[in-house]
């Protein structure tokens, strides 16, 4: 979830990327993380409190 925080659209270089581009590869590499967290967390009791207790801790509050 760290991942998250460190996410961020940068302008540094020669190259700028387009906008929509940017935006587009924010989406997806949240959707990954998610992704991870979700298949690290199904079925797996010690990954799941793991989440459940530290994710309130960068403001995410859990459902379940």
């Amino acid at each position: 979830m760290s991942v998250l925080s460190t996410i961020h659209a940068t302008f540094d270089g020669p190259v700028v990327e387009p906008e929509e581009q940017v935006l587009s590869d924010i989406e997806e590499c949240s959707r990954l993380v998610f992704m991870l967290v979700s298949e690290a967390t199904y079925e797996h009791k010690e990954n799941f409190d793991y989440f459940r207790v530290s994710l309130p801790l960068f403001g995410f509050i859990p459902i379940a």
